[in-house]
C-alpha cells in the first residue's frame, strides 16, 4: 500500500516582512535539530537510515500553521520535527484525528518541536506545525519541518 501525505499550507502571503531572518536560517536550524533527534532515537534503539534532502520551509505569521494530512499505518514509526529562524520564539506540533479531535498536544516552549507517531492501526491524522510566538516587533518567521520513517 502506498503511503501518501498531503501538505496544506494555511496562511496569507500579504504583508510579509522578514527583516534579517532568512529561510536558510530556518533550514539550518531544522537540520541541526534533526541531527539531535536522530542521535536521541538511536540511543533509544531505533534503526535509522540518515534521511536526505532539505527541510520544507514556509514563512508564517504568528498563530498560523502548516497542516499535514495523511493516513498513518500500523507498524510504521513516523517522526516529525520542526524548528524556525531566529525570529521564531515558540513552535508547536499538534495532532488531530479526521474529526478535529486533539490526539496529541505537543506544546513546548521554544523553537524546536518533535513528535514520534506509532499508530496501533491505520488512522487519518492532521499534523499542525504552529508558529505561536515571535520576537517583539516581528510579525512572523520562517518555520521548517522535516519528516521521516524509523524502525
Amino acid at each position: 500500500m502506498k503511503k501518501m501525505l498531503s501538505f496544506v499550507l494555511v496562511f496569507s502571503l500579504s504583508g510579509i516582512s522578514t527583516g534579517f531572518a532568512t529561510m536558510e536560517d530556518a533550514e539550518d536550524n531544522v537540520l541541526i535539530y534533526r541531527y539531535f533527534v536522530i542521535e536521541s532515537l538511536k540511543k533509544d534503539g531505533y534503526r535509522i537510515e540518515a534521511p536526505e534532502g532539505k527541510p520544507t520551509v514556509f514563512y508564517l505569521q504568528q498563530d498560523q500553521y502548516i497542516q499535514i494530512e495523511g493516513t498513518f499505518y500500523h507498524n510504521t514509526n513516523y517522526v516529525f520535527l520542526a524548528s524556525g529562524d531566529p525570529d521564531a520564539v515558540d513552535i508547536d506540533i499538534e495532532v488531530y484525528d479526521k474529526n478535529w479531535n486533539l490526539v496529541y498536544n505537543g506544546n513546548t516552549d521554544g523553537i524546536d518541536a518533535d513528535i514520534l507517531l506509532s499508530p496501533n492501526y491505520a488512522i487519518e491524522l492532521r499534523i499542525l506545525i504552529r508558529l505561536n510566538a515571535v520576537k517583539p516587533g516581528k510579525s512572523g518567521a520562517y518555520v521548517g519541518f522535516y519528516f521521516f520513517y524509523i524502525q
